[in-house]
């Protein structure tokens, strides 16, 4: 798990790279809207509406973790600060541990962090790769 200042910055990187690319697929279609009847063109506007949504959401989360109003940003920057799991991603992996006892508990922090449940609250529930954004699979 990253810790929260490079994830905000590798999410700014992101956040322009698809900014660029929704652009220039605008400038596509600003090219072809005169030459083809938009039915062929439908499939090429969906695309920089999906991206710019992409980076409104971004821009949000960045948001979240420069201003450290996301959920859970104090124990995942002590994570980092400490090497220590936080408490509460302890007893948060331990009820889970409880509910479906074939679950096997986390023995080291890292495992911690990777078999805590997907949540809001939980920042190891999500990996930043080249790609952009995607959950775990814990």
């Amino acid at each position: 798990m990253l810790p929260p200042q490079e994830v905000e910055t590798l999410l700014g990187d992101r956040e322009q790279a698809q900014s660029k690319q929704a652009a220039a697929l605008r400038g596509v279609l600003s090219r072809l809207g005169d030459r083809l009847p938009r039915v062929f063109v439908v499939e090429t506007e969906y695309q920089p509406h999906m991206l710019e949504a992409r980076v409104a959401w971004i821009r949000k989360f960045r948001e979240e973790i420069g201003d450290a109003t996301i959920s859970g940003i104090e124990e995942w920057q002590s994570f980092h600060d400490t090497g220590e799991v936080p408490q509460d991603w302890q007893d948060i992996d331990a009820q889970e541990t409880a509910r479906d006892p074939g679950r096997t508990q986390a023995k080291t922090p890292a495992a911690a962090v990777a078999a805590a449940p997907t949540g809001v609250s939980n920042p190891g529930a999500f990996r930043l790769d080249q790609t952009g954004l995607a959950g775990s699979g814990a």
